[in-house]
């Protein structure tokens, strides 16, 4: 089963050590590894996408886990499974970001509305207000981010 585990906090020294041998020493495979440290802003983000080997009930212990990393660490760590969720008859919800151009975000809502795309559209948000119109259209929760330059 795929997990995916995300981790965001002020950077440090060895941070993904203890998230990397955790999920390695429970068998998992690392399909995907992403870090990314701003060193100006001291922040530390790391994306990373497992093959868990230990089934959907498990997949609450490795969060237990990984929230317990977080308090250690001073990260927020998000674990989340999509067959977790939907053995829970729960879809995925998704935040749409747009700027300029609404057609990307139409597309998205359109192939959920029609369920090519089981997830559910959870907020859009956008740095201009070129989308806004598409976002009530679907009944979407819309939040503008940007200024009249569109600058965040």
């Amino acid at each position: 089963m795929q997990v995916v585990i995300t981790a965001v906090g002020p950077d440090n020294r060895g941070l993904a050590d203890p998230i990397v041998h955790l999920v390695s020493a429970a068998g998992a495979n690392i399909y995907e590894i992403q870090m990314y440290d701003h060193d100006s802003e001291r922040l530390f983000a790391m994306l990373l996408r497992i093959d868990w080997p230990l089934g959907p009930e498990s997949v609450a212990e490795l969060r237990e886990k990984m929230n317990e990393i977080g308090r250690l660490k001073g990260l927020s760590i998000r674990t989340w499974s999509r067959d977790e969720h939907q053995s829970r008859s729960r879809l995925p919800r998704l935040a749409i970001c747009t700027t300029y151009r609404p057609e990307p975000a139409l597309a998205l809502l359109r192939s959920m509305r029609d369920k090519r795309l089981l997830a559910t559209p959870a907020v859009m948000i956008g740095n201009r207000d070129s989308c806004r119109g598409v976002a009530e259209q679907f009944g979407v929760e819309w939040h503008q981010i940007g200024d009249a330059k569109g600058e965040p």
